[in-house]
């Protein structure tokens, strides 16, 4: 997936262009080629990643040898840009060939069509067969490489590069995708590489969301997570809940509105609590304890290789409905049509079940019903 993962073929299209209105302008611009099939470019520069202290001791000279020939842009190794310089994720880097490199012009943006993009925005590119300028309202966004603009130089109209720094989804992680990982989610790298301009497809959204609140809207595209390709490393995720693990945005968590606790509770783990205490209030007719122990929660893959004794048995949702959170619970040992005594011992004022009787007046057990949730840290119900 490294660097040669996301390099592209070339073929001889020649994008037109007007250079002399690019530089009166200061924008190289780029246009798709005239059968509008998809542009494959090689390009010939490579970036190499240094050790963190390459360079240092060279620092002063290479100053004040910069200072006495005038005004230049910053060498290729002092580029260190990426999402982030903290926690030891930005790496120095150099573009090779360098001197041809910083031979190249300098803009702060470039043109594809009619759409121009700029340093530091969020880009999409193309990497499938979809025709250069295609409707991107009409496309899954997942086929799509997602990158940052960190730098952009030209040779002229139809020589634009980009400097960029890669997003991963999910699913191109070496460890794959992680049960906390959202649909829209992405993974910020320190991965850079330099790509041809007319790669762009269009302009990306994507947001940092730094979990700081738990109740905020997660955005359409984001990250939170960062990924370091040179140590194969993953940043860590803010961990919920008694089992202390991370929440994916995609489903529901529940918070406790005791000002002693506020933790937040994943859906799953509230769920598994929940049928635990039925199975022992109703099949083991004992009585009800608080958890102590994280629940056993199925993974992302559909099991953990353990069985609870209630599965099969009761079935467990959350709803939250105008922030009012609310256990439902269906009982499956009345689907095979046998009548079941109500457990009159273990019901209470909350207790919102539909009981029903038979025509001989026999209590029928409800099929399903609705408890208040208690918070499975502080004990205390959650309002």
């Amino acid at each position: 997936m490294v660097g040669s993962k996301r390099k592209r073929d070339r073929d001889d299209g020649d994008p037109e262009a007007n250079e002399n209105e690019n530089e009166q302008n200061g924008t190289p611009e780029g246009s798709s080629s005239s059968d509008s099939k998809v542009v494959h470019a090689v390009v010939p520069f490579t970036i190499e990643y240094l050790s963190p202290g390459h360079g240092k001791s060279k620092k002063k000279k290479a100053a004040k040898k910069r200072n006495s020939s005038g005004p230049l842009t910053p060498k290729s190794s002092d580029a260190t840009h990426s999402p982030f310089s903290k926690e030891g994720f930005d790496v120095p880097i150099i573009v090779k060939p360098t001197t041809k490199w910083e031979g190249l012009k300098p803009y702060k943006n470039f043109m594809i069509g009619e759409e121009s993009f700029g340093v530091n925005q969020h880009v999409y590119v193309n990497h499938s067969d979809a025709p250069q300028g295609s409707d991107l309202s009409d496309m899954d966004m997942h086929d799509f490489w997602v990158a940052k603009v960190l730098e952009i130089r030209a040779l002229d109209a139809q020589h634009v590069y980009v400097r960029v720094v890669w997003f991963y989804w999910p699913d191109e992680l070496p460890t794959g995708r992680s049960y906390y990982h959202g649909k829209n989610e992405l993974v910020a790298s320190n991965h850079m590489e330099i790509i041809d301009a007319m790669t762009v497809t269009g302009r990306a959204h994507v947001q940092h969301w730094q979990e700081n609140d738990e109740e905020e809207e997660v955005p359409g595209f984001f990250w939170r997570q960062k990924y370091h390709m040179i140590l194969h490393q993953l940043s860590k995720v803010r961990e919920h809940c008694i089992c202390r693990r991370s929440h994916n945005p995609d489903s529901l968590m529940i918070g406790c509105n005791n000002p002693d606790c506020r933790k937040w509770l994943h859906e799953e783990c509230i769920a598994e609590d929940v049928l635990r205490k039925t199975y022992q209030r109703l099949v083991l007719k004992e009585e009800v304890t608080e958890a102590v122990v994280p629940p056993n929660v199925k993974n992302a893959s559909g099991a953990n290789g353990v069985k609870n004794p209630w599965d099969g048995l009761f079935r467990a949702k959350i709803k939250n409905k105008d922030k009012i959170a609310k256990a439902i619970i269906k009982d499956l040992r009345g689907d095979d049509g046998e009548t079941k005594e109500e457990d009159n011992t273990s019901g209470d004022d909350n207790d919102d079940r539909d009981n029903g009787k038979e025509g001989d007046g026999k209590e029928k057990h409800p099929k399903s019903w609705k408890e208040d949730i208690v918070c499975l840290v502080c004990h205390e119900k959650v309002q």
